[in-house]
């Protein structure tokens, strides 16, 4: 009797959340499918005149043997790693200072993720109008030490570099507060133990934190890192890919190509290559954590 009503109570849970699981299916499932469909085709979505043909990998062959697929991938790559080191060392260092015993470390801390829970698209602004040739606050004062106008966003040389400093500038906080957590358990009778046989910071932190906080820095990486490949805001909201392409990551191409040039096809196959990167990618760094933590 007991296993027929947990039986019941198991058949009534479902029924209650068919609904649920049948619209995150139709959500989540069907556009994935469908773009596979379309990647597989010629197809654009404004241009009735060119025929909806069945081509199989063309657009994947046609992406792999274009050139400047591989540059968008090499900003992307640029992008993505110095971007992420800058925002783990800066990161690091300030869990270090602000997980010890500091005076007013709490009110630090708060300011310290501001960036990180305002909007990407406000983010673009701030940095558009701090970087402005007349206006912006960082041009007043590098006129004001005597130095010419640096153009931050429009010279190609500096755009993507401009984007790194303003991407860390939001998403170091990110990094902090995950190292933050990680570093606050670290076992205190570990580090008293350590000081008592006479061991320096810099020990305690090679041998003790850093081997404990370990799979939490990896956990952080992992999702900077994909969350990096993938930004797309405030990178179309300041430059749009340029100058000369110079900021052209692979999600601002996909988007052109998708909702400039229409070419439907061409970009979904483009998001299935994303896509595979992207599962290489967490699978690589998911067995680096399992490696740490022998999971």
């Amino acid at each position: 009797m007991r296993i027929l009503k947990k039986s019941n109570k198991d058949d009534s849970a479902l029924t209650f959340m068919m609904p649920s699981i049948i619209i995150l299916l139709f959500i989540g499932i069907f556009p994935l499918i469908y773009s596979l469909y379309m990647s597989f085709h010629q197809y654009y979505f404004i241009r009735p005149s060119i025929p909806f043909d069945l081509i199989w990998f063309k657009n994947y062959w046609v992406l792999l043997r274009d050139i400047d697929f591989w540059k968008t991938l090499m900003i992307s790559f640029i992008y993505t790693v110095v971007g992420v080191t800058f925002q783990f060392i800066i990161g690091l260092s300030l869990a270090l200072v602000l997980s010890s015993e500091l005076r007013g470390k709490n009110i630090f801390r708060s300011l310290i993720l501001i960036p990180m829970v305002v909007s990407p698209m406000v983010i673009g602004m701030i940095g558009r109008y701090m970087s402005d040739d007349s206006i912006g606050i960082i041009n007043i004062i590098i006129r004001g030490l005597g130095l010419p106008n640096v153009v931050w966003f429009g010279n190609p040389k500096l755009a993507l570099w401009s984007m790194i400093i303003l991407d860390t500038w939001q998403w170091t906080p990110f990094i902090f507060i995950i190292v933050l957590a990680g570093l606050l358990a670290v076992p205190k009778d570990f580090l008293e133990a350590a000081r008592i046989d006479g061991a320096s910071y810099l020990k305690e932190l090679r041998y003790i934190i850093l081997p404990v906080v370990r799979p939490i820095i990896f956990l952080a990486l992992i999702l900077r890192i994909i969350d990096s490949l993938k930004d797309f805001d405030k990178i179309w909201m300041i430059t749009k890919g340029g100058p000369n392409y110079a900021t052209n990551t692979i999600m601002v191409a996909n988007f052109r190509l998708a909702f400039k040039e229409f070419n439907t096809g061409m970009a979904s196959a483009f998001s299935w290559l994303i896509l595979i990167l992207f599962i290489m990618i967490g699978n690589i760094m998911v067995k680096q954590i399992r490696r740490e933590t022998n999971i």
